[in-house]
This record gives structure tokens, C-alpha cells and sequence, in this order.
């Protein structure tokens, strides 16, 4: 996986000079969670802690599973389900300490006690991880779930009673939906960069105990492991991403990660069982998109630096890749906003073919850092690019002109 963001970032650097602003995750606030992240996680196994982050020093002491609490934050992969992070906690006897996770066993542990009813043939887990299988599997059956295990990394686990093995652990199971749920209607969620060689299918809605969950199915074509002109062999790999839910006027309502594993080189589905974040409306959903996803996209050309303006000259955009999905499209583009400062934008794109009738339009509001301002009251270099999906009704694949509206600007 490193040595993948490497050849990418040393290939951007070779062929583009624009620089986008991102987070500095060496230079991350002690009290800064990755999104979706409680300060509070459960441990799932006998867990080594260490006076500093370096699993080279000599384990003083490990906990046996239990709740603790997140005091510092260190990763190495934003949560990305086939890398770890360092995490520094808070014990009764030892004061502070850091213990190292894998990032799909960093989670927490919700009750849940509800009869459901297997849809599919299920592999069973002596653990809440992948390398714990079996062999066992359950035919479609009803089951008692005593408890899930919910990652940020979106990986999630549920352990269920057995007869014959005692307590184990099912990964995202497929389920039938009891009377009432799954009843609110979602399109297709594609990417800007995949389109149909990777979609997820089949959203509703399930309502387990007091939790609500989505789910869904993860497919992925075989063309989508070269799309993005990189080799991922044929071992079975994560998958994984953001499920974004947006609403008309081009708002974020929620975006959820998802994981799961799928032999690389392949066609494949999966099942996706995911946690809905508590309180989250998703009544006044318009579309839903990938984000984030792994296979990673690494396409040419390269990004068209910023070649439309507004006509008052308040923003820059370059339109990268486009993909229509079931009555709306879904692109990415590279956006750099002129004003000096940080300001939240809210934009108007409008598509033309070549005969300038509207194609579609795409509404976005973000918030994009602007040139700085020097002791003369005059702004210095430029603002920074930022990457933004951009979705909207119609088909804009074949778009010849592309006009751009600032709405309205925050003022600071």
C-alpha cells in the first residue's frame, strides 16, 4: 500500500505543479478523531501497550479486552482498513500509555439481542476478524445476535449464539429485511472515476434492535482493477471507501465507510451490512456516490489545471472525469477559490452540449481556502486546489461547455 502512494506521488509530482491542500497527519491535534472515531473504543483481543509508539520497546503490561479511552491519535492510514495506528489511552495504573491496532479491530461494541434471519449461506469467525475463519458456515436460518462490533474503518462484526461452536462472529451477513424496513428507495451509489465497473446496489434501509443499518452489495467489475493503471495482483485485497448521501442542493447529509475483502483481478460482490451514524435523517436524500474508494484511480491526462472561471473571476476549475449514473451524473474536478481567505462557497455548474442546450446541472458548496493577505492589504500567491465530487440530475458525459456560478460567498 506504501509503496503505491509513493509511485503516485512521485508520478504527480513529475507531471503537475498544482498543490492541493491536505491534511498533515504528523501534525494532527491531540484531540482530533478521525471522522466517525468515539473517544471511546472497546479492545477485542489481549492488547500489549508501550510507553511510546514504537512497538520495538519492551511491552511493559497488556490489557485483556475492555472499554478505553482514546486520549491521542497517531495513524499511518487515516483508518483505511488494511493499515494500523497508534493510539494513546488512559489506564488506572500505569497513567498514559499507546497501544497499536489494526485499524479494522478499533471500534466499539453495541448491544443489540435481535432474532434475525440469514439470507445467504454465511461463513462463521471465532473472532470479529477475517484471518479468524473457521470453515464453518450457516445455511439461510434465523439467528439471536447478542452484540455488533462497529469500526470506523467499516469493518463491522456480529456475534450471534450456535448450538454446536458457542458464541461467533458473522462479517456484514446478508439479511432479510424484517416487515416495514428497507422501505426508503435508493438509486445505484457510483464513483466519479468507475462508473459501472464499480457500484454499490441494492441500499435500503434495516432496522436492528435500536440501531439502524444499510444494506447493500459492493460490485465490482474485473475492469476495474486496471482502470487505474495499476497491477493489484490476484491475492485477495480490502476494498473499501465512503458511501456519500447528498441531498439536491449539492449538501453532504452523512458519508459512511464501508470494507470488505475480494480477490484482486476479479469480478465480485459483497455484502455490506453498515451502521447508519445515530440521528441521521436520510429522508431528503437526491443521490448517493463513492468516494475514497480502493482499487485506487490513477488516470491520464492528467488534471486540466484549472482551465474555467466564473465571470467575475472568484473561482477556478478544472473538470477531471465524469460518469452517469441512473438520472444524474457524478464528477470530480479540481476547484481553487480566489478569494483571499477561507470562505464557504456555494457554486452553480451548467453543462452544454455542442449545440448549447443544457445537459445537466451540478450544485456544491464547500469551503475553499483563498490567497492570504500581506501586511499591505494585498494578497500574496494563490489559493490552495481542492478536489470535489460534483453530482447532479441529467447526463453530462458528453458536455462541450461547462458555465460557472457563484452563488454566494461567507463573509468572514
Amino acid at each position: 500500500m506504501k509503496r503505491i502512494f509513493l509511485i503516485i506521488c512521485l508520478y504527480m509530482g513529475i507531471l503537475t505543479s498544482i498543490a492541493y491542500a491536505k491534511s498533515d497527519s504528523s501534525q494532527i491535534k491531540a484531540d482530533v478523531l478521525p471522522y466517525g472515531m468515539s473517544s471511546t473504543i472497546d479492545l477485542m483481543t489481549t492488547t500489549s501497550m508501550y510507553e511510546q509508539p514504537d512497538n520495538k520497546l519492551k511491552s511493559p503490561a497488556a490489557l485483556s479486552p475492555q472499554s478505553v479511552k482514546v486520549l491521542r491519535f497517531e495513524y499511518e492510514s487515516r483508518l483505511e482498513p488494511d493499515g494500523y495506528s497508534w493510539l494513546q489511552i488512559q489506564t488506572s495504573w500505569l497513567g498514559k500509555m499507546w497501544i497499536k491496532l489494526d485499524n479494522t479491530q478499533i471500534g466499539e461494541i453495541q448491544p443489540l439481542s435481535i432474532d434475525v434471519e440469514l439470507a445467504s449461506d454465511t461463513p462463521l469467525y471465532d473472532r470479529a476478524s477475517f484471518e479468524s475463519a473457521n470453515g464453518a458456515t450457516l445455511s439461510p436460518q434465523k439467528v439471536h445476535v447478542k452484540r455488533a462490533f462497529i469500526s470506523p474503518s467499516g469493518f463491522n462484526a456480529f456475534e450471534i449464539e450456535t448450538s454446536w461452536l458457542g458464541d461467533q462472529w458473522l462479517i456484514q451477513p446478508e439479511l432479510k429485511g424484517n416487515e416495514g424496513d428497507g422501505k426508503r428507495p435508493f438509486h445505484s451509489a457510483i464513483s466519479p472515476d468507475y462508473g459501472d465497473l464499480m457500484k454499490v446496489n441494492r441500499i435500503k434501509l434495516l432496522k436492528l434492535a435500536n440501531q439502524t443499518f444499510i444494506q447493500a452489495s459492493l460490485v465490482i467489475q474485473e475492469g476495474a482493477w486496471n482502470a487505474g493503471r495499476i497491477s493489484y495482483g490476484t491475492d485477495e485485497r480490502w476494498v473499501y471507501g465512503e458511501l456519500v448521501f447528498w441531498n439536491k442542493e449539492g449538501d453532504t447529509i452523512t458519508r459512511i465507510p464501508y470494507s470488505s475483502r475480494i480477490r484482486a483481478g476479479e469480478s465480485g460482490s459483497v455484502n455490506l451490512l453498515l451502521a447508519l451514524p445515530e440521528g441521521t435523517d436520510l429522508s431528503k436524500t437526491e443521490w448517493v456516490t463513492l468516494n475514497r474508494t480502493f482499487p485506487l484511480y490513477f488516470g491520464l491526462p492528467t488534471p486540466p489545471g484549472g482551465n474555467l472561471q466564473d465571470q467575475d473571476g472568484k473561482v477556478r476549475l478544472g473538470m477531471n472525469r465524469v460518469q452517469h449514473g441512473e438520472g444524474f451524473s457524478v464528477g470530480s474536478a479540481d476547484i481553487q477559490g480566489k478569494v483571499p481567505g477561507t470562505h464557504a462557497y456555494w457554486l452553480t455548474l451548467t453543462f452544454y452540449d455542442q449545440d448549447d442546450k443544457v445537459l445537466g446541472t451540478a450544485k456544491s458548496h464547500l469551503i475553499l481556502i483563498g490567497p492570504s493577505i500581506g501586511d499591505d492589504n494585498v494578497p500574496n500567491g494563490e489559493g490552495n486546489w481542492h478536489q470535489a465530487t460534483l453530482i447532479g440530475d441529467g447526463d453530462w458525459t458528453n458536455y462541450q461547455r461547462i458555465a460557472v456560478r457563484v452563488d454566494s460567498i461567507s463573509v468572514d
